[in-house]
């Protein structure tokens, strides 16, 4: 068993909400904020695609994805760093970002590499130790795998850890299109495309006395679907890699599994909205 995290702060902009307290109200009350949008699904009748957008005013650069991930990200951890009591540049941020493979998709469309967007934008402004974790879905956990690593040193008494991301983009939205996964007529489980940003802040345990804390990461757990088996491969997914994962989860908490009440896979940045609900 590894010493628990303890969650002391949090910060969030999503399409319902431009902090954590705007955006844990909307979805207890329902509000989803799906509309159509100027993306089409390529029908006869030139459907719209129903997304999910966070109503922001444009900016200059926010039409590229760097922009928009970058605007999203600084908002949802002007919060996070406020509601923490924190220094930004004694604070190690570990940025959950989209998977190497679409974030040089995006750069190659359009001009500007996103990487390097958000090393200029947002990792600057924090601790000389932040990085990347551009791992998709998964992003936030590999964090916390990593801010464990991080705190266990001394060297820092805080790590950030969350993610951003938008699929409100040529690249994602046709992809998802291609493979029949947004949500239309006839697939009303298919995905609603979205963006979100949101973080936690955290602390080992052990040092936690004098901050008020809000929740703790008893365990983590971390697996691969192999590779055949993926949607994106078109082969057909089995679950395997995320069981294998829940029970290292399981077990690095030293949790019975008659304590486990509910468990949630979901993607990056809308998990940790969704995380933060839990205990706001």
């Amino acid at each position: 068993m590894t010493a628990p995290l303890s969650v002391f702060g949090a910060g969030a902009v999503t399409p319902v909400g431009f902090s954590v307290a705007q955006t844990c109200a909307a979805v207890r009350a329902g509000i989803s904020a799906f509309a159509e949008s100027e993306f089409e699904l390529g029908t006869t009748d030139s459907e719209p695609v129903v997304t999910a957008t966070v109503p922001l005013k444009p900016s200059p650069g926010e039409s590229k994805p760097s922009g928009r991930l970058t605007t999203l990200a600084r908002l949802a951890l002007r919060e996070c760093v406020h509601s923490g009591q924190l220094t930004a540049k004694n604070t190690v941020l570990l940025l959950g970002a989209p998977e190497e493979e679409r974030a040089n998709e995006l750069s190659a469309q359009f001009d500007e590499d996103l990487f390097d967007a958000l090393r200029r934008r947002v990792l600057a402004f924090f601790h000389r130790r932040s990085a990347i974790l551009p791992y998709g879905n998964a992003s936030a956990f590999v964090g916390f795998d990593r801010a464990r690593t991080v705190l266990e040193t001394g060297d820092v008494e805080a790590c950030i850890v969350g993610g951003v991301d938008s699929f409100l983009n040529p690249v994602d939205i046709d992809r998802f299109r291609d493979t029949w996964r947004l949500h239309r007529e006839g697939e009303s489980y298919g995905l609603v495309p979205g963006e979100a940003a949101a973080f936690v802040a955290v602390r080992a345990s052990t040092r936690a006395a004098d901050h008020a804390e809000v929740g703790r990461i008893a365990g983590i757990g971390l697996d691969r679907e192999d590779a055949s088996t993926t949607v994106m491969s078109d082969g057909h997914p089995t679950g395997r890699g995320l069981e294998r994962a829940l029970e290292k989860a399981v077990i690095d908490g030293d949790i019975a599994d008659r304590q486990l009440d509910y468990a949630y896979p979901t993607s990056t940045a809308n998990a940790m909205a969704r995380w933060i609900r839990c205990w706001h």
